[in-house]
């Protein structure tokens, strides 16, 4: 009998010590530990022992769930702040912070939200799927209101980990809305996807723009998904995301979560940018042997695409992308391995061209979190085509100048904004960037001051 007991109190120590390690956050000391247990047996702990989880949620309970975690917030902008922030190079540029009603980035670690505009109209959407319009003629004023539109997402995607805020569920922080795009009055927005139980990919939902009821279905999505079950290093944040618009296609980028073989693979669609018929919604590989990218934009003037890129430890880029081209991921990159990675990974070369791959045409040695990039209007010499490109980590907003033909790119500028700047959108009317901060959270109107 002392035997069954000693057996069985093995047994719940070693529950123990598995169900503590899953919670741990995701270090090199944590991950050094948790992969002393095999996914198989992880996953059993988290399906068994784990009882009280979203898989213990029926559908019919989720929308009472989902707003349970919502707090009550003020819904209108209040002035945040009123700066003036000169660049390292002694340029000027007025900043205008409303602070925003929702969560931050440290509380739910998801994106903490995205915008775009639609006429007289900017559209905000958060990481777990709620959407407000401000008008822009409220811009400037002491006060915006901000108004929430309904949306059928609760019949669309039944994830209680997307609804989440509040890091209750595991993995919740990875699984939220990644980008949003207006065109010709459709709204699209792409997220974190479960195709299966448990099983995850980047896919897109589309709705005509409605102000009063935003009636969203499926746009763009596929079977195949990945999964923390049997992906060791796991990671849904590692999911891109990003929508344009080229030669009346949409174009998406999608991360390789991490499973990274996958970015030189031409029968799977992750670690790729694709290109999306708007009337079939027959997709294809665009380009490939990407990472995590991250930023999107079409320059119309330079007819050229440009995308900014996560590397690993240091490495991100900015390319200029082209149909058909292989950026190298995970052959080549500037940057390196994280420490404690799950398993042994090939070294990483410091060229592309030489292992065939296409150059990026800038690298930060040190990783930025480097995010969205927008043409930047109207600044410095309106002859020259500078850049913007915003940054998770550095909390800062880059300005670079790029040549006609694309083969000389300089870093020009640097603005500290002090928080991290997840996106930015320029309004041609106002001659304004808006931009989204993720640390108060707040919106930013960022206008350039002549010297």
């Amino acid at each position: 009998m002392k035997y069954i007991v000693y057996i069985l109190s093995v047994l719940v120590f070693l529950f123990g010590a598995i169900s503590f390690v899953y919670y741990l956050p995701n270090n090199v000391f944590s991950k050094n530990i948790k992969k002393i247990f095999p996914i198989s047996t992880k996953t059993f702990v988290r399906d068994t022992i784990f009882i009280i989880s979203e898989k213990n949620l029926t559908i019919e309970n989720l929308e009472s769930f989902s707003l349970s975690l919502i707090k009550k917030r003020n819904e209108s902008l209040e002035t945040h702040s009123i700066n003036i922030f000169e660049t390292n190079n002694n340029n000027y540029f007025e900043i205008v912070k409303y602070k925003l009603p929702f969560y931050n980035r440290d509380t739910s670690n998801k994106t903490v939200a995205h915008i775009d505009h639609f006429e007289n109209y900017i559209i905000i959407i958060t990481g777990n799927g709620e959407i407000f319009f401000l008008k822009k003629d409220d811009l400037y004023k002491e006060n915006i209101d901000i108004k929430k539109i309904k949306n059928n997402f609760h019949q669309l995607i039944t994830d209680l980990r997307f609804y989440d805020d509040s890091m209750n569920f595991l993995n919740s922080d990875e699984i939220s809305i990644k980008d949003i795009f207006i065109d010709e009055e459709i709204l699209y927005i792409s997220y974190v996807k479960e195709v299966k139980k448990d099983c995850f990919n980047t896919s897109i939902l589309s709705s005509k723009i409605n102000l009063n009821y935003l009636n969203f279905d499926t746009f763009f999505t596929y079977d195949e998904c990945l999964s923390f079950k049997n992906v060791e290093e796991f990671n849904g944040q590692q999911s891109g995301g990003r929508i344009i618009n080229y030669q009346n296609k949409i174009l998406l980028t999608i991360g390789e979560y991490r499973k990274r073989e996958l970015a030189q693979n031409l029968e799977s669609n992750f670690g790729k940018i694709v290109s999306i018929d708007k009337s079939t919604k027959q997709a294809k590989i665009f380009s490939s042997g990407h990472r995590n990218p991250q930023g999107l934009y079409y320059d119309s003037k330079l007819k050229m695409i440009l995308s900014t890129e996560h590397g690993p430890k240091g490495g991100d880029e900015l390319n200029i992308i082209e149909e058909y081209n292989n950026y190298g991921w995970p052959i080549s990159s500037y940057g390196e391995h994280y420490d404690g990675t799950y398993k042994k990974e090939a070294p990483l070369h410091k060229s592309h061209k030489d292992y065939g791959f296409t150059e990026p045409i800038y690298y930060f040695s040190q990783s930025i979190g480097i995010s969205e990039v927008i043409r930047a209007h109207r600044i410095f010499n309106p002859s020259k085509n500078f850049f913007f490109i915003t940054s998770l980590k550095d909390k800062s907003i880059y300005i670079f100048e790029i040549n006609t033909d694309g083969n000389q790119t300089k870093l020009i500028d640097k603005i500290n904004i002090d928080e991290r700047v997840r996106d930015i959108i320029y309004l041609k009317t106002e001659n304004i960037y808006v931009s989204l901060l993720e640390n108060t959270p707040s919106i930013a109107l960022i206008k350039y001051i002549l010297k």
